[in-house]
């Protein structure tokens, strides 16, 4: 479902936006965190997807955990990573220092130079995804959620508004990862004139 969709997509274009994974590694669950549970699966799934088609389109891709749960330097083994999430060689890897994946200095940077728009996806908490918005607006950044692969409902995270004095609230777009995947997938070539009536002769003899 999507509750606040580009209403202008040559302003806000979603194929320009960074896919920002977060805490999709071991140190980073809860004794209460279940991989298995249907909800939790469903999630990991449709991250799968979505990092898949990023790296298919040419996405740039971030990966955020938080440090503060365990040593850093346990992250630069493979294992670490829920299987199929490894980050690859050209891809970013952050350490975050809080509940906003702008708790690193590099976070911003990476945005800077990446389109200014971060999509993000994994088991971030709501009051992650808050500080998350609110820093982002900070930076002049959008947000973007996808829907269906986080860890809470993005209906309770306020799209972005004006107020009375014309400022934009910290909140949030969201969109689901099909919606995401149609926006930036190519679309297919038109079929001939000479093809259509090749199958116009085909289906009349």
């Amino acid at each position: 479902m999507t509750i606040a969709f580009y209403e202008n997509h040559a302003r806000h274009p979603l194929g320009a936006a960074t896919l920002v994974l977060v805490d999709l590694c071991y140190s980073n669950l809860t004794e209460n965190t279940d991989l298995s549970a249907p909800a939790t699966a469903g999630i990991l799934e449709r991250c799968q997807t979505a990092l898949q088609t990023a790296r298919r389109f040419g996405v740039p891709v971030v990966f955020v955990h938080d440090h503060r749960s365990g040593d850093v330097s346990r992250l630069t083994g493979r294992s670490r990573w829920f299987t199929g999430f490894e980050p690859r060689r050209y891809e970013s890897v952050v350490a975050s220092s809080g509940p906003s994946c702008y708790a690193s200095p590099y976070f911003s940077e990476i945005l800077d130079g990446s389109g200014r728009t971060l999509l993000v996806a994994g088991l971030l908490g709501l009051s992650a995804a808050r500080a998350t918005a609110e820093d982002a607006a900070r930076h002049g950044h959008r947000l973007v959620v996808l829907s269906d692969a986080v860890a809470f409902d993005s209906c309770d995270l306020v799209p972005e508004t004006q107020d009375n004095g014309g400022q934009s609230r910290p909140g949030a777009h969201a969109v689901s990862t099909g919606d995401w995947i149609t926006e930036i997938s190519p679309a297919p070539p038109p079929r001939s004139a000479s093809w259509h009536q090749g199958s116009q002769l085909r289906r009349s003899s």
